[in-house]
């Protein structure tokens, strides 16, 4: 089980993990709470202008 990317063989839970996927993860995990913040953030201050 596991993905292929640029021919390396990633997320392979077969074997622990190494690394490149410990710290592949968690800036994907980061990237996506920051980007989600923004957008929060960004509605918030929208709604707030209209009242």
């Amino acid at each position: 089980m596991g993905f292929e990317i640029f021919g390396m063989r990633v997320f392979d839970f077969s074997k622990p993990f190494g690394y490149f996927e410990a710290f592949s993860t968690i800036f994907i995990v980061c990237a996506i709470a920051f980007i989600g913040f923004l957008l929060l953030a960004n509605a918030a201050k929208k709604h707030n202008k209209h009242n």
